[in-house]
């Protein structure tokens, strides 16, 4: 519910509501680690990862999860088309912000985390599946975490889309665990 107004859409296939306890600390912190004014509003986890994390009693890694968005500031406001338009110039104007994201990310990692994980490069692979109502961008980032003492390098792909539905602007970022760009 956004301002008032439902959004209704369906959960991809091959994915569950990630409602579990154990989530609860996850979606925490990720939240903490979101820019001010974001809000994620749910969270859903590619099927056998879910039940990995919870059989593990969240030691095993997250691989492939989605987390649905909004930015607080937008909630209550009717988003035009020519907004929306102007969303999507920026964006591809400016690779998605890169350099303010990169900046960004790794200050709340370090607030949030305590230098648990860091981020290294941050790659961008553009935008693509361009409509009226919406547009995704992707990257790739590389991160260090310490695991009980042992640090482990990840690659992870984010799919950032923005979605324009009756008025309203959400956010489905994807984020994928990685071995090479071709996944």
């Amino acid at each position: 519910n956004l301002g008032g107004q439902t959004v209704n859409y369906e959960i991809p296939a091959g994915y569950v509501t990630a409602e579990d306890p154990m989530y609860d600390v996850i979606l925490g912190i990720m939240q903490k680690a979101m820019p001010q004014g974001l809000r994620i509003k749910a969270m859903y986890v590619q099927t056998a990862n879910d039940v990995n994390f919870r059989t593990s009693n969240g030691e095993s890694g997250l691989d492939n999860y989605l987390i649905i968005t909004v930015l607080d500031q937008l909630a209550n406001t009717t988003v035009s088309t020519k907004d929306f338009k102007d969303f999507k110039r920026e964006l591809k104007e400016n690779n998605g912000l890169l350099d303010e994201a990169q900046d960004m990310v790794s200050e709340k990692l370090d607030d949030v985390l305590r230098g648990q994980i860091q981020m290294g490069n941050m790659q961008s692979l553009g935008c693509f599946g361009e409509t009226d109502t919406e547009l995704s961008y992707v990257m790739l980032m590389d991160q260090q975490a310490n695991i009980n003492g042992k640090q482990i390098a990840i690659r992870q792909a984010l799919v950032f889309t923005g979605v324009l539905v009756d008025g309203k602007l959400i956010f489905v970022n994807q984020y994928r665990i990685v071995d090479n760009e071709s996944e």
